[in-house]
């Protein structure tokens, strides 16, 4: 897909970016959301990731983190119909 061309539209009332709460591709992921995942990683009993092939960096690393020697007893499930090297 190309979203050479999206345009990200103008908010009518207030003039500002109307953006939805996400990390568009390209984007960096804000560092206290990091912080914010990986905190709940630690404290988590198992993980599910639905709707993303891990293609991206931003998620990919997330999806990772229970590989880590620190979150080794960490159950991961992936759900997904593209492809995944995860």
């Amino acid at each position: 897909m190309d979203f050479s061309r999206f345009a990200v539209p103008d908010c009518r009332s207030y003039g500002g970016i109307l953006k939805p709460d996400v990390v568009f591709f390209g984007e960096s992921v804000p560092r206290d959301h990091v912080t914010r995942v990986i905190e709940s990683l630690k404290q988590a009993d198992a993980m599910l990731v639905v709707g993303s092939s891990l293609m991206v960096y931003s998620g990919f690393r997330f999806a990772r983190r229970p590989l880590n020697s620190a979150f080794r007893s960490l159950p991961s499930i992936s759900a997904e119909h593209a492809l995944t090297t995860c």
